[in-house]
Parts: C-alpha cells; sequence; structure tokens
C-alpha cells in the first residue's frame, strides 16, 4: 500500500501543489525534502514536473506522470492552506509538505 501525499510550495500568497503516490511518510518524504530540495528553487522543480508517482534525491530519478507516463497532470493552486488541507484529507492523503521559502514543514492528514 502507497503512502499518498501533497507537496507544495507557497507563492504569491497561494499554494501550488501537486500529488505523490508512494513513500510520502515523513522518515523518507520529509527527510528527503529536507536534504534534497532546500531551496525555493529545488522545490519549484519538483513542483513544475507536476504529479508523481515517487520522489528521489533527484528529478531525474524520480517517476513524474507526465514524463514517465506520457501524462497530462497539473499543479493544482489554492488560495489558503486551510482550502489544500481540506481537499488533501478528502482525497486521501496521509501527510502534506510545504515549502514556504525557507524550509519545509508537514502535517499527517
Amino acid at each position: 500500500m502507497s503512502t499518498r501525499s501533497s507537496i507544495a510550495i507557497l507563492e504569491d500568497n497561494q499554494i501550488k501543489s501537486i500529488y505523490c503516490h508512494s513513500d510520502g511518510y515523513p522518515s523518507y518524504m520529509g527527510e528527503l525534502l529536507k536534504s534534497a530540495y532546500a531551496t525555493i528553487d529545488r522545490a519549484k522543480e519538483i513542483i513544475a514536473q507536476h504529479d508523481c508517482s515517487f520522489l528521489a534525491s533527484t528529478i531525474e530519478e524520480s517517476r513524474f506522470y507526465n514524463s514517465w507516463r506520457g501524462e497530462n497532470t497539473q499543479a493544482a493552486v489554492w488560495s489558503s492552506k486551510a482550502e489544500w488541507i481540506d481537499w488533501a484529507g478528502n482525497a486521501g492523503l496521509e501527510f502534506v509538505y510545504l515549502f514556504d521559502g525557507s524550509e519545509w514543514t508537514w502535517e499527517a492528514i
């Protein structure tokens, strides 16, 4: 069974998020984001690739649906953190990760 999550950045007072299907638990995803994607430019790289099957320590090693399977997914844009969290809960996600411009934080859903 997969640990589904959402990865997001806070930019221009909006939350831009993607879905990630696997390995969304904090001991993997949280640590990976903090170690390999700890700048705004690196965080934006993730969002620019859109939804993924799993995230690895490099974009090239990761499996994003658009480049890996030829799908046409898009990042979602939310007007508030509460709206994003509500969506994540309704979608059955287990964790959300947010880069606020300086650090990654996470919450269990």
